[in-house]
């Protein structure tokens, strides 16, 4: 409903986020891991989020994680 931009979090197994990914990916949204790749379902840390803050917030991720 677009309460939010962005999500991160970490220390998860992929039943935490595939449903949610698959949502925000259908929704015009982005989906990675905190190096920006494409390992979230299994890589235990998700980032999402709209296109226009994604980038901005992948570099903060990857400044702090």
């Amino acid at each position: 409903c677009g309460r939010f931009d962005a999500f991160y979090e970490y220390g998860l197994s992929a039943w935490d986020v595939a449903a949610g990914s698959v949502i925000v990916k259908e929704a015009g949204g982005m989906a990675a891991d905190f190096k920006g790749g494409d390992n979230y379902i299994f890589g235990e840390e998700i980032l999402v989020g709209s296109p226009a803050i994604f980038r901005q917030m992948l570099d903060l991720i990857r400044e702090y994680f």
